[in-house]
């Protein structure tokens, strides 16, 4: 059996923005590969493109596994 939080119970709001962690790191290694970017701290955001609101997240699951989700 598969299973999401209760999300309609928290006080949440913006989205979820999932990226398959394989993708994420290739770019993570080609950033650190890479030239420096300058002097001082860089950030990075890692974005697959596809924003979930909390309130689709089941249906998300459900349709990204292909399985039925409580």
């Amino acid at each position: 059996m598969c299973a999401v939080p209760r999300i309609s119970s928290l006080n949440v709001d913006g989205y979820f923005d999932f990226r398959r962690v394989e993708d994420a790191a290739v770019e993570i290694a080609a950033a650190v590969k890479g030239p420096a970017p300058g002097q001082g701290v860089s950030f990075r955001h890692y974005s697959s493109g596809v924003r979930v609101p909390p309130a689709a997240f089941r249906g998300y699951m459900e349709k990204t596994y292909g399985d039925a989700f409580a």
